[in-house]
């Protein structure tokens, strides 16, 4: 490589929960990426975007081209003596395969949510592949109580979670559709409880006879989402970067750790005819037949084993596929939700050499950091993806706790922000930690001293609970005094109209009506408050039986 051609580094972004349209979450990281850069020293910063001239008849915007490549590229020239990166930049987007807006879906997504509590556990792998070539995540020992006491834990975290769910679920649907009626936006944070819901629903669903994509009919709709990742993941390797990173955000963590545990055998089922021809024609080392000498059976795989593949014995080469993969960034991640709730979705695959020099292939160290903020309740350390019962030599996330914002639910959006001022801390930020590793691409993530102002030195899941409680409890507070103070009033209304029909007092139903109005009207402020409090815990309750007995 001459010295004027620059080091070439991808970058893999992978959104999370929310309704963002294609490039909206590429955009918004590498705005923070490029502000971050911008203000570092002796640095020079031009942005690349991959225009097509295709677009639909009266479209709003220009569109940009990730036909294989990266749609948009920061060029960097830094240091002195100067030295010049090109980062790549490349999106997983999935947020269209979510389920369209209709009565039957939301009633859906409020039963699943509000029996969330009572979910039942998943944790038995059915598919060939990963009963024989995957681990399930192991959380360690509760110190006290053992496995009973997690669980009772989870379940009671879950039912907490559930009762907010419901109560929030009128005040702030109601006041966000006000606000948007008036043309002054939402209330910052908040929908971001319901996305995680939504999402975290979509990709935990069971498969569904003859619904979905057209390329994943009849398969769970994670299956057609981690088809786009491990198309991605392709692309990327075909690039020939030097090197290159995945970023995932949220539950886009699970997506990516999907793609990159992937059994090989089950790898090329992903691709389209054409990007497997491409592979095929040019006789590139990453596919081709196994090399252990073991046979596995392509019948009941998923996805399941394309036409155009003719070898049932051929795999992708974890190794060759991820030997230039530099790193895993997750950051607000719930990987451990789904490794106690849903574990068989998030296995760890038992081969281990793609993360280690010794396969002949790597030529540097892989190195996974996990970055988690207290105050975020989608987020938390990864305890179940390292251990004694883990695969020997499979990647164990770095655990980070870092200030992204110390409003719960925002902080879920606020991890990548730059933040102009003050000055001095600039270079402490995630952002700027995380560009100085990639740019560097030789040493280990720079891990923030114990007086780091912008990250935690305590990172005891005990200091997260703590520190979320008081924003919980005044939101619960919130919702339920505004129910107490607002919802009763307008329950007399309806009991009052509903008493009025005449078909009713005939019935003598009426009077009845009547009795229990003045019933409701009686009631203090307090009392009303307790009312609906008992009334949600009810509404879960039930929910959650519900739930469990019809997933048995």
């Amino acid at each position: 490589m001459s010295a004027a051609e620059p080091v070439r580094v991808g970058v893999v972004l992978v959104h999370g929960v929310g309704e963002q349209r294609r490039f909206d979450h590429l955009s918004g990281e590498v705005k923070s990426l490029v502000a971050a850069l911008c203000a570092m020293p002796n640095v020079r910063v031009s942005v690349e975007t991959r225009n097509s001239q295709d677009s639909e008849v009266g479209a709003a915007n220009e569109t940009w081209r990730a036909d294989g490549s990266a749609p948009v590229k920061i060029h960097v020239a830094y240091g002195l003596p100067e030295r010049k990166v090109c980062l790549c930049v490349h999106e997983v987007w999935w947020a269209d395969l979510d389920d369209k807006e209709t009565l039957w879906n939301r009633l859906k997504f409020w039963f699943w949510g509000l029996g969330f509590w009572g979910v039942k556990k998943f944790s038995q792998a059915t598919l060939q592949g990963a009963q024989l070539d995957m681990t399930p995540p192991q959380f360690p020992e509760f110190s006290w109580g053992g496995n009973l006491m997690r669980e009772l834990v989870v379940r009671l975290r879950l039912f907490a979670f559930a009762n907010v769910f419901v109560l929030s679920a009128l005040t702030v649907n109601l006041s966000n559709y006000v606000l948007r009626q008036l043309r002054l936006g939402q209330l910052p944070g908040v929908e971001v409880f319901y996305q995680f819901v939504g999402d975290v629903k979509l990709y935990q669903d069971r498969a569904r006879p003859h619904l979905g994509p057209l390329a994943s009919l009849g398969e769970p709709r994670r299956v057609a989402i981690r088809r786009r990742m491990v198309q991605v993941l392709v692309d990327a390797y075909r690039a020939d970067y030097d090197r290159w990173y995945v970023l995932a955000h949220s539950l886009g963590s699970v997506v990516a750790w999907n793609g990159l545990m992937e059994t090989g055998h089950a790898l090329p089922n992903y691709l389209s005819r054409e990007s497997y021809a491409a592979l095929k024609l040019a006789n590139d080392p990453v596919i081709g037949p196994r090399t252990d000498g073991v046979k596995r059976s392509t019948a009941g795989m998923r996805p399941a084993r394309p036409v155009w593949i003719a070898d049932d014995d051929e795999v992708i080469h974890r190794d060759v596929l991820f030997k230039r993969l530099r790193g895993l960034v997750t950051y607000g991640s719930p990987l451990d939700k789904f490794a106690y709730l849903w574990s068989q979705i998030v296995n760890i695959n038992n081969d281990a050499s793609p993360w280690h020099t010794a396969n002949g292939h790597r030529t540097a160290p892989f190195e996974w950091v996990n970055v988690y903020e207290h105050s975020d309740p989608v987020s938390s350390s990864l305890g179940a993806y390292s251990g004694p019962k883990i695969p020997a030599g499979s990647p164990a996330p770095v655990n980070l706790a870092y200030k992204a914002s110390p409003a719960l639910l925002l902080s879920h959006l606020k991890y990548l922000r730059f933040r102009s001022s003050p000055p001095a801390p600039q270079a402490d930020l995630f952002v700027s930690r995380l560009l100085g590793w990639m740019l560097a691409g030789d040493a280990p993530f720079p891990r923030p001293d114990s007086k780091s102002p912008r990250w935690y030195r305590l990172r005891h899941p005990a200091v997260g609970l703590l520190l979320r409680a008081p924003w919980w409890l005044a939101g619960t507070a919130v919702f339920v005094l505004a129910l107490a103070y607002l919802g009763v009033p307008a329950i007399l209304e309806v009991l009052q109209w509903i008493s009025s029909a005449r078909v009713l007092e005939e019935a003598g139903v009426a009077a009845s009506i009547d009795r229990v109005s003045a019933a409701f009207a009686s009631l203090s402020l307090g009392e009303r408050a307790f009312g609906v409090l008992l009334a949600a815990a009810g509404v879960v309750t039930l929910a959650g039986i519900a739930r469990r007995a019809l997933e048995r």
